[in-house]
């Protein structure tokens, strides 16, 4: 995507995010968000559960003896999926820093690319089944069926688009579009750093003998998630409107699917507050409460991830950098 649509896309999602606390009302809005008080470092240490379930999922990809030690993976993982959350990369920036990291501490370049490729097809695998789960919770809670209709839809639709992109993957997809995807990036970064598409292909199929071992990657993707829940369900009872796992559950999951399905939203500014003022009554939450939710999670995902981008700007940034200097 060209940087100014990047940018463009930035400003409408920031702009769209903005008149909706002005529209609920800024100092009604700030005094919510005020009312999580000391407890939100306890919410940022409790991010750590998830990456660390999001480490285990990425280690399960590698083959027995192939990978490197979990802590390094789960290391590598936190800065991927921090790349992908606050910077607009069209959540595939996150994958090449993975990549990259992976083959600079002695992963094959093809196995590097494999592993991150099969962790997108169990990211995916985990938010259809995460997203379907909040549909159900929305169906349980009765909510309006023009809600439920479109949101099942689009998450059937996806289940399609996913069991293509497993399909592919077996079928040696990156051999059949290598010059495609290199017309279109305009360079051979990504193949500088797995070593070419037929490599890529035999590299995608030893991964896959492990059917058991993906199995797991995807589970453990999951566990990440409905960590996440906890999260949501954590942030409403400190601001005084407590609500069940099944409400939390509801908004995490849905809210997470329409972010998801903005991807070239920069970190779906606008989609994701959106879509919490949109569930807000289901869940019993009044608007503004709902909307601060929103924020104080973009809090916490900003003190979280923001650690990540400056190692990498200062470490790891050089490297692919350089890499591109090359390419």
């Amino acid at each position: 995507m060209l940087k100014p649509t990047t940018y463009a896309l930035l400003a409408v999602g920031l702009l769209a995010a903005i008149a909706m606390v002005m529209w609920r009302g800024v100092g009604v809005v700030a005094g919510t968000v005020a009312l999580v008080g000391w407890w939100f470092p306890a919410l940022v240490a409790w991010y750590v559960a998830p990456v660390m379930a999001m480490g285990i999922s990425w280690a399960l990809v590698f083959p027995p003896g192939a990978g490197l030690p979990l802590p390094v993976l789960t290391y590598i993982n936190y800065l991927g999926a921090s790349v992908n959350a606050l910077l607009p990369v069209g959540a595939i920036g996150g994958e090449m820093v993975k990549a990259l990291m992976a083959v600079r501490r002695g992963v094959p370049g093809p196995l590097a690319g494999a592993a991150v490729v099969t962790d997108k097809a169990a990211q995916a695998a985990s938010q259809l089944a995460f997203g379907l789960m909040g549909v159900g919770a929305l169906i349980y809670l009765e909510a309006r069926a023009d809600i439920v209709t479109g949101l099942l839809g689009t998450t059937l639709f996806f289940c399609v688009l996913l069991g293509a992109f497993f399909w592919f993957q077996r079928e040696g997809m990156f051999s059949r579009l290598a010059r495609g995807i290199e017309r279109m990036t305009r360079g051979r970064t990504w193949w500088n750093i797995v070593g070419g598409a037929s490599e890529l292909d035999h590299a995608l199929d030893r991964i896959y003998r492990h059917r058991a071992r993906v199995t797991g990657a995807c589970a453990w993707r999951l566990v990440a998630r409905l960590l996440v829940v906890v999260e949501t369900w954590l942030i409403a009872g400190l601001m005084g409107y407590p609500i069940g796992w099944v409400e939390a559950l509801m908004l995490e999951s849905l809210t997470q699917t329409v972010r998801g399905m903005a991807f070239v939203v920069p970190s779906g500014l606008g989609a994701q507050e959106g879509a919490f003022l949109l569930l807000a009554g289901t869940a019993g939450l009044p608007l503004e409460v709902a909307l601060s939710l929103s924020l104080v999670k973009r809090g916490r995902e900003l003190c979280t991830g923001v650690p990540a981008l400056l190692v990498l700007q200062w470490g790891a940034g050089r490297g692919l950098r350089a890499l591109r200097r090359g390419a």
